[in-house]
C-alpha cells in the first residue's frame, strides 16, 4: 500500500466537491441556534460548553449533573472545548457554536475517509467515489431497524447529528480516518515523528468521544493484520507503546477510574450488555475476521484487504443485533455509521479492479 503521488488540483477538486455536497446537507445548521428536536443529546453538551465559557480555566468541578462530578467525568471534553473557543472568539452562543462546529465536523468527514484512502492506496478515482458514496448512499436501510423514515439515497449521518445530537461521533468519525492514517505511516516508516503524531491522534479522538477508542481497537489490527508477517509483530508492538504513551497524556481527561466507570455503566444502557450476553456474538465476529484474513491472505491487494477485514467487523456488530438480537458489543447499533464508512470503501475498491477492467476493453474494442 505505497501512495501515489497525483497532481494537487485533482485532488483539490475532489475535496471541493464532497465538501460542497455535505455542507449543502448540513447548511442550516451553519446559520440555526436551536432546532426542534426534543429528544436530542444537545443539552446536555451545552450545558459543559456554557460551564467551560464560565469557569476556565478553572476546570475542577462540574455542579450542574448528578449533584456535581468532577468535570472529566461529565464527558469526553474535547469537542466541547472547541465549542466553548468558537463561542469566545465569535461571540456566538454555545447552541450556534455547537451546530456550526458540528456542521463542519459532518461536511469534512468523507473528505477526511477520501484522503485517508488516496494516501494509503494511492488510487485517486476510487478513493474519491468511496468518500461520494458515503456522503449519499446508505446501507444501514438493508435492515428494518433502521429502515424507518430512510431512503436509499439518504445520508444516516445526518439524523444521527440532527435528530439524536451525536456531535461527539460525528466528530470522532471525522478525525478517525487521518488517525488511522498517521498510524499506518508511523508503522510502514517506523519514523519517531510519524509515531508522535500518530500517539497525538490517537488521544485526541480519545478525548473527543469514547467510540474513538473501539474505532481505533478495530481499524488498526485490521492494517497491521494486512502487512507481510515478519512486521505484524513488531507493528503490533509499536502500536501498544503508542496508544500507552496517548493514554498517558490524554489520563487527566481520561481518568482509570473513568474508563472502569464507562466499562461499567455501558453494560446498563439501552439493553442488557454484560460480558456473558456479548461473548456468543464476540465469538462470531472474532471467527468470521479470522476467516475473512485467511481467505484473503494470498491478495495482492492490500488495502482492499484492510477493507474487507475492517468492514466486516462493522457490519457483523450491526448485522448480528440488527438480524439476530445478538449485541457484540454495548449499543451496537449506534457503530451503524462506522458500518457505512466501513462498507462504502469495501464497495468501491471491490468493484475498481473491474472497472478497470472493463476501461481497458472499451478502449481495445476502440482501437481494434
Amino acid at each position: 500500500m505505497s501512495p501515489t503521488r497525483l497532481p494537487s488540483p485533482q485532488v483539490s477538486l475532489a475535496i471541493a466537491i464532497l465538501l460542497a455536497i455535505n455542507g449543502y446537507f448540513v447548511k442550516k445548521l451553519f446559520f440555526v441556534e436551536f432546532t426542534n428536536n426534543m429528544q436530542t443529546n444537545i443539552g446536555s453538551f451545552l450545558a459543559i460548553t456554557r460551564y467551560i465559557l464560565r469557569y476556565f480555566p478553572h476546570l475542577n468541578w462540574f455542579p450542574w449533573v448528578f449533584n456535581g462530578v468532577p468535570f472529566e467525568n461529565s464527558y469526553t471534553p474535547l469537542l466541547h472545548l472547541i465549542d466553548a473557543a468558537f463561542a469566545w472568539i465569535t461571540g456566538a452562543s454555545p447552541a450556534r457554536s455547537f451546530n456550526f462546529v458540528t456542521a463542519f465536523f459532518y461536511a469534512i468527514g468523507p473528505a477526511t475517509l477520501f484522503y485517508f484512502a488516496w494516501r494509503v492506496s494511492g488510487l485517486l478515482k476510487p478513493s474519491f467515489f468511496a468518500a461520494l458514496l458515503y456522503s449519499l448512499f446508505s446501507p444501514v436501510v438493508m435492515f428494518d431497524f433502521y429502515r424507518r423514515g430512510m431512503g436509499v439515497w439518504d445520508s444516516w449521518r445526518l439524523p444521527v447529528l440532527i435528530y439524536w445530537g451525536e456531535g461527539p461521533h460525528i466528530a470522532t468519525l471525522t478525525l478517525f480516518p487521518l488517525a488511522l492514517l498517521l498510524f499506518y505511516r508511523a508503522i510502514t516508516t517506523r519514523k519517531y515523528p510519524w509515531c508522535v503524531a500518530a500517539g497525538v491522534s490517537f488521544g485526541i479522538l480519545a478525548i473527543t468521544n469514547s467510540f474513538g477508542v473501539v474505532d481505533l481497537a478495530i481499524g488498526c489490527p485490521s492494517l497491521i493484520l494486512v502487512l507481510p508477517r515478519k512486521e505484524i509483530v513488531r507493528s503490533t508492538l509499536l502500536t501498544l507503546a503508542i496508544a500507552a504513551a496517548a493514554y498517558l497524556w490524554v489520563s487527566p481527561f481520561l481518568t482509570p477510574t473513568e474508563l472502569r466507570t464507562i466499562s461499567y455503566e455501558s453494560q446498563f444502557v439501552d439493553g442488557d450488555f454484560r460480558f456473558i450476553k456479548l461473548l456468543p456474538a464476540q465469538c462470531i465476529v472474532v471467527a468470521g475476521f479470522a476467516a475473512v484474513w485467511l481467505a484473503t491472505i494470498r491478495m495482492r491487494n492490500t488495502f482492499l484487504r484492510f477493507c474487507l477485514l475492517f468492514g466486516f467487523v462493522f457490519y457483523a456488530i450491526v448485522a448480528l443485533d440488527a438480524v439476530a438480537n445478538m449485541p457484540a458489543l454495548p449499543q451496537p447499533h449506534r457503530y451503524s455509521v462506522e458500518m457505512e464508512m466501513a462498507l462504502s470503501l469495501v464497495a468501491v475498491f471491490a468493484l475498481a479492479p473491474f472497472a478497470g477492467r472493463l476501461t481497458r476493453g472499451a478502449k481495445a474494442v476502440e482501437s481494434f
